[in-house]
Protein backbone atom coordinates (compact mmCIF):
# COMPACT_ATOMS: atom_id res chain seq x y z
CA UNK A 1 0.00 0.00 0.00
CA UNK A 2 1.36 3.32 -1.07
CA UNK A 3 0.94 6.90 0.00
CA UNK A 4 1.55 9.65 -2.65
CA UNK A 5 1.26 13.40 -2.59
CA UNK A 6 2.92 16.20 -4.33
CA UNK A 7 4.24 19.63 -3.60
CA UNK A 8 5.57 22.70 -5.84
CA UNK A 9 5.34 26.46 -6.08
CA UNK A 10 4.94 27.39 -2.40
CA UNK A 11 6.91 27.07 0.55
CA UNK A 12 4.25 26.78 2.65
CA UNK A 13 2.85 23.57 0.22
CA UNK A 14 6.25 21.88 0.99
CA UNK A 15 5.98 22.26 4.48
CA UNK A 16 2.77 21.09 4.84
CA UNK A 17 3.24 18.15 2.29
CA UNK A 18 6.59 17.13 4.78
CA UNK A 19 4.05 17.21 7.71
CA UNK A 20 1.30 14.98 5.59
CA UNK A 21 4.49 12.41 4.98
CA UNK A 22 5.77 12.35 8.53
CA UNK A 23 1.92 11.30 9.91
CA UNK A 24 1.77 8.70 6.92
CA UNK A 25 4.91 7.12 7.98
CA UNK A 26 3.96 7.47 11.69
CA UNK A 27 0.42 5.40 10.87
CA UNK A 28 2.29 2.64 9.67
CA UNK A 29 -0.47 1.79 7.45
CA UNK A 30 2.05 2.07 4.67
CA UNK A 31 4.68 0.48 2.64
CA UNK A 32 5.43 3.16 1.18
CA UNK A 33 5.59 6.76 1.27
CA UNK A 34 6.21 9.05 -1.27
CA UNK A 35 6.46 13.23 -1.95
CA UNK A 36 6.92 14.19 -5.11
CA UNK A 37 8.04 17.97 -6.36
CA UNK A 38 8.36 18.86 -9.81
CA UNK A 39 11.68 18.26 -10.53
CA UNK A 40 11.57 14.61 -9.83
CA UNK A 41 7.97 14.58 -12.13
CA UNK A 42 10.50 16.29 -14.98
CA UNK A 43 12.81 13.82 -14.66
CA UNK A 44 10.14 11.00 -15.37
CA UNK A 45 8.09 12.76 -17.84
CA UNK A 46 10.20 15.31 -19.11
CA UNK A 47 7.80 16.14 -22.15
CA UNK A 48 4.45 16.35 -19.99
CA UNK A 49 5.96 18.85 -17.39
CA UNK A 50 7.84 21.14 -20.47
CA UNK A 51 3.91 21.41 -21.41
CA UNK A 52 2.88 22.41 -18.11
CA UNK A 53 5.78 24.62 -17.33
CA UNK A 54 4.74 26.20 -20.48
CA UNK A 55 1.08 26.37 -19.63
CA UNK A 56 2.07 27.56 -16.07
CA UNK A 57 4.35 30.67 -17.50
CA UNK A 58 0.39 31.80 -18.95
CA UNK A 59 -1.02 31.18 -15.54
CA UNK A 60 0.01 29.78 -12.39
CA UNK A 61 -3.17 28.57 -10.80
CA UNK A 62 -2.52 24.91 -9.98
CA UNK A 63 0.67 25.15 -11.06
CA UNK A 64 -0.45 24.63 -14.39
CA UNK A 65 -4.10 24.04 -13.83
CA UNK A 66 -3.01 20.94 -11.76
CA UNK A 67 -2.33 18.38 -14.54
CA UNK A 68 0.46 17.31 -13.29
CA UNK A 69 -2.18 15.58 -10.86
CA UNK A 70 -3.28 12.52 -13.19
CA UNK A 71 0.26 12.69 -14.43
CA UNK A 72 1.62 11.73 -10.94
CA UNK A 73 -1.12 9.30 -10.07
CA UNK A 74 -0.62 7.58 -13.58
CA UNK A 75 3.07 7.46 -13.01
CA UNK A 76 2.45 5.63 -9.26
CA UNK A 77 -0.21 3.34 -11.16
CA UNK A 78 2.56 2.01 -13.43
CA UNK A 79 4.86 1.66 -11.04
CA UNK A 80 2.59 -0.55 -8.34
CA UNK A 81 1.88 -4.37 -8.66
CA UNK A 82 -1.63 -5.27 -9.58
CA UNK A 83 -4.10 -5.07 -6.64
CA UNK A 84 -1.72 -2.59 -4.52
CA UNK A 85 -3.53 0.49 -3.42
CA UNK A 86 -2.85 4.08 -3.56
CA UNK A 87 -3.89 6.55 -1.39
CA UNK A 88 -2.89 9.93 -3.03
CA UNK A 89 -3.41 13.41 -1.05
CA UNK A 90 -2.99 16.92 -2.55
CA UNK A 91 -0.60 18.69 -0.07
CA UNK A 92 -3.20 21.00 0.83
CA UNK A 93 -4.70 18.49 3.07
CA UNK A 94 -3.89 17.22 6.35
CA UNK A 95 -4.96 14.18 8.51
CA UNK A 96 -6.95 15.86 11.71
CA UNK A 97 -5.19 15.85 14.70
CA UNK A 98 -7.07 13.80 16.54
CA UNK A 99 -6.21 10.62 13.82
CA UNK A 100 -8.17 7.78 15.00
CA UNK A 101 -5.81 5.44 13.77
CA UNK A 102 -7.84 2.51 14.49
CA UNK A 103 -10.76 3.91 12.32
CA UNK A 104 -8.18 5.09 9.63
CA UNK A 105 -6.68 1.67 9.28
CA UNK A 106 -9.72 0.02 9.26
CA UNK A 107 -10.73 1.83 6.03
CA UNK A 108 -8.01 0.75 4.66
CA UNK A 109 -8.48 -3.04 4.83
CA UNK A 110 -12.17 -2.70 3.76
CA UNK A 111 -10.61 -1.19 0.20
CA UNK A 112 -8.18 -3.48 0.31
CA UNK A 113 -10.54 -6.13 0.74
CA UNK A 114 -13.76 -5.18 -1.60
CA UNK A 115 -12.84 -2.06 -3.37
CA UNK A 116 -10.94 -1.21 -6.93
CA UNK A 117 -11.99 2.70 -5.54
CA UNK A 118 -12.69 4.91 -2.56
CA UNK A 119 -13.86 8.92 -3.05
CA UNK A 120 -16.54 11.07 -2.00
CA UNK A 121 -18.44 14.00 -3.68
CA UNK A 122 -17.55 17.35 -3.20
CA UNK A 123 -18.35 18.94 0.46
CA UNK A 124 -17.21 22.94 0.84
CA UNK A 125 -18.57 26.25 1.72
CA UNK A 126 -19.25 26.31 -1.99
CA UNK A 127 -21.05 23.62 -2.37
CA UNK A 128 -23.38 23.84 0.81
CA UNK A 129 -24.02 27.55 -0.50
CA UNK A 130 -24.79 26.76 -4.19
CA UNK A 131 -25.22 22.80 -4.48
CA UNK A 132 -22.38 19.70 -5.63
CA UNK A 133 -24.23 19.24 -9.05
CA UNK A 134 -21.67 18.81 -11.87
CA UNK A 135 -23.43 21.16 -13.84
CA UNK A 136 -22.23 23.77 -11.51
CA UNK A 137 -18.72 22.74 -11.36
CA UNK A 138 -18.17 22.02 -14.86
CA UNK A 139 -17.73 24.20 -17.88
CA UNK A 140 -20.33 23.63 -20.46
CA UNK A 141 -17.23 21.85 -23.00
CA UNK A 142 -16.56 19.77 -20.47
CA UNK A 143 -20.16 18.68 -18.99
CA UNK A 144 -21.00 17.81 -22.83
CA UNK A 145 -18.28 14.88 -22.62
CA UNK A 146 -21.05 12.71 -20.12
CA UNK A 147 -22.25 9.95 -21.78
CA UNK A 148 -25.39 9.99 -19.71
CA UNK A 149 -27.22 13.36 -19.53
CA UNK A 150 -28.61 13.25 -16.03
CA UNK A 151 -25.35 12.69 -14.60
CA UNK A 152 -24.93 16.69 -15.21
CA UNK A 153 -27.08 16.97 -12.50
CA UNK A 154 -25.44 14.13 -9.86
CA UNK A 155 -22.51 15.27 -7.12
CA UNK A 156 -19.50 16.16 -8.38
CA UNK A 157 -16.63 13.44 -7.48
CA UNK A 158 -13.91 15.31 -5.30
CA UNK A 159 -10.39 14.87 -6.64
CA UNK A 160 -8.43 16.16 -3.45
CA UNK A 161 -7.60 12.47 -2.33
CA UNK A 162 -7.92 9.20 -3.72
CA UNK A 163 -7.74 5.33 -2.62
CA UNK A 164 -7.41 3.58 -5.78
CA UNK A 165 -6.18 -0.17 -6.45
CA UNK A 166 -4.43 -1.03 -9.58
CA UNK A 167 -6.43 -3.28 -11.85
CA UNK A 168 -7.15 -2.62 -15.99
CA UNK A 169 -10.46 -0.65 -15.17
CA UNK A 170 -8.36 1.89 -12.70
CA UNK A 171 -5.92 2.18 -14.73
CA UNK A 172 -8.02 3.31 -17.84
CA UNK A 173 -9.52 5.97 -15.39
CA UNK A 174 -6.44 7.36 -14.66
CA UNK A 175 -5.02 7.45 -18.31
CA UNK A 176 -8.49 9.08 -19.75
CA UNK A 177 -8.61 11.62 -16.60
CA UNK A 178 -5.04 12.70 -18.04
CA UNK A 179 -5.67 12.47 -21.43
CA UNK A 180 -8.47 14.62 -20.76
CA UNK A 181 -6.10 17.01 -18.95
CA UNK A 182 -3.44 17.36 -21.63
CA UNK A 183 -5.91 17.36 -24.89
CA UNK A 184 -5.99 20.49 -26.88
CA UNK A 185 -3.43 22.45 -25.15
CA UNK A 186 -5.17 22.38 -21.91
CA UNK A 187 -8.29 23.59 -23.09
CA UNK A 188 -10.34 21.04 -21.14
CA UNK A 189 -8.92 21.61 -17.46
CA UNK A 190 -8.68 25.21 -17.95
CA UNK A 191 -10.75 28.70 -17.07
CA UNK A 192 -11.41 29.09 -21.19
CA UNK A 193 -14.88 29.09 -22.06
CA UNK A 194 -14.18 29.54 -25.97
CA UNK A 195 -17.76 30.40 -27.63
CA UNK A 196 -19.69 27.66 -25.16
CA UNK A 197 -23.02 29.34 -23.81
CA UNK A 198 -21.56 29.61 -19.82
CA UNK A 199 -25.08 28.91 -17.85
CA UNK A 200 -26.76 31.07 -15.17
CA UNK A 201 -26.41 28.60 -13.15
CA UNK A 202 -22.60 28.01 -13.63
CA UNK A 203 -20.72 28.85 -10.67
CA UNK A 204 -16.65 27.64 -12.00
CA UNK A 205 -14.95 25.25 -13.16
CA UNK A 206 -12.62 22.82 -10.99
CA UNK A 207 -10.11 21.58 -13.41
CA UNK A 208 -8.73 18.96 -12.46
CA UNK A 209 -11.25 17.82 -10.42
CA UNK A 210 -14.19 18.35 -13.14
CA UNK A 211 -12.37 16.21 -15.40
CA UNK A 212 -11.59 13.50 -12.83
CA UNK A 213 -15.43 13.49 -12.21
CA UNK A 214 -16.58 13.53 -15.84
CA UNK A 215 -14.07 10.64 -16.57
CA UNK A 216 -15.60 8.57 -13.39
CA UNK A 217 -19.11 8.94 -14.20
CA UNK A 218 -18.54 7.52 -17.96
CA UNK A 219 -16.66 4.31 -16.57
CA UNK A 220 -18.39 1.55 -14.88
CA UNK A 221 -16.31 2.07 -11.70
CA UNK A 222 -19.20 3.95 -10.07
CA UNK A 223 -22.17 1.64 -10.11
CA UNK A 224 -19.55 -1.74 -9.16
CA UNK A 225 -18.79 0.07 -5.85
CA UNK A 226 -21.79 1.22 -4.91
CA UNK A 227 -22.33 -0.87 -1.47
CA UNK A 228 -22.83 -0.43 2.54
CA UNK A 229 -19.18 -1.20 2.70
CA UNK A 230 -18.36 1.51 0.66
CA UNK A 231 -19.76 3.50 2.73
CA UNK A 232 -18.46 2.94 5.81
CA UNK A 233 -15.14 2.90 4.08
CA UNK A 234 -15.76 6.60 2.57
CA UNK A 235 -17.05 7.72 6.06
CA UNK A 236 -14.32 6.64 7.98
CA UNK A 237 -11.43 8.28 5.64
CA UNK A 238 -13.43 11.42 5.36
CA UNK A 239 -13.31 11.59 9.21
CA UNK A 240 -9.55 11.50 9.44
CA UNK A 241 -9.05 13.51 6.52
CA UNK A 242 -9.59 17.66 6.58
CA UNK A 243 -9.26 18.87 2.87
CA UNK A 244 -8.16 22.39 1.83
CA UNK A 245 -7.28 23.39 -1.36
CA UNK A 246 -5.58 26.69 -0.41
CA UNK A 247 -2.24 26.87 1.82
CA UNK A 248 -1.13 30.25 1.66
CA UNK A 249 0.23 32.36 4.70
CA UNK A 250 -1.96 35.19 2.75
CA UNK A 251 -6.04 35.12 2.35
CA UNK A 252 -7.29 36.23 -1.08
CA UNK A 253 -10.76 36.20 -0.06
CA UNK A 254 -11.38 39.89 -0.47
CA UNK A 255 -13.80 42.50 -2.42
CA UNK A 256 -11.63 45.43 -2.70
CA UNK A 257 -9.52 45.22 -5.57
CA UNK A 258 -6.88 47.14 -4.32
CA UNK A 259 -6.44 45.16 -0.85
CA UNK A 260 -6.34 42.26 -3.19
CA UNK A 261 -3.67 43.47 -5.11
CA UNK A 262 -1.55 44.65 -2.26
CA UNK A 263 -2.07 41.09 -0.90
CA UNK A 264 -0.87 39.24 -4.03
CA UNK A 265 2.06 41.15 -4.19
CA UNK A 266 3.27 40.38 -0.74
CA UNK A 267 2.61 36.76 -1.27
CA UNK A 268 4.05 36.64 -4.75
CA UNK A 269 7.59 38.59 -3.00
CA UNK A 270 7.21 35.59 -0.14
CA UNK A 271 6.99 32.92 -3.18
CA UNK A 272 10.08 34.49 -5.10
CA UNK A 273 12.44 34.64 -2.21
CA UNK A 274 12.12 31.25 -1.48
CA UNK A 275 12.28 30.06 -5.09
CA UNK A 276 15.45 31.92 -6.14
CA UNK A 277 16.90 29.31 -3.18
CA UNK A 278 15.57 26.56 -5.16
CA UNK A 279 17.42 28.09 -8.00
CA UNK A 280 19.63 25.32 -9.49
CA UNK A 281 16.81 22.26 -8.73
CA UNK A 282 14.70 24.31 -11.27
CA UNK A 283 17.53 25.27 -13.63
CA UNK A 284 17.65 21.72 -15.47
CA UNK A 285 13.80 21.91 -15.78
CA UNK A 286 14.39 25.05 -17.82
CA UNK A 287 17.01 24.40 -20.27
CA UNK A 288 14.99 20.81 -20.84
CA UNK A 289 12.00 23.29 -21.47
CA UNK A 290 14.32 25.28 -23.42
CA UNK A 291 15.44 22.64 -25.88
CA UNK A 292 11.71 21.24 -26.45
CA UNK A 293 10.37 24.20 -27.52
CA UNK A 294 13.36 24.79 -30.15
CA UNK A 295 13.31 21.53 -31.22
CA UNK A 296 9.16 21.79 -31.81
Amino acid sequence: MKFVTFSAGSLVLNKVSKNLTKVAKKSLAFEEVNNWNFNELAQVAPEECALILQEFVLSNTGFGWWAWKPLLIDIEMQRASENDLILYMDAGNTFKKNLNLKEFTTSLELSKKYFDLVVTTVDGAGTRQFGSEEFKWTKPDVLNLLKKIEDQKTSQYAASWILIRKNKQTCSLIREWKELSFANKFENINENYGHAQKLNSHIAHRHDQSLFSVALKNSELVSKNKNRELEVAQNLLSSNIEVSRNRTPFDFKSSNLIILKIKQIFYYSYILENKIKKYKSYRKIIVLFYRLLKNS
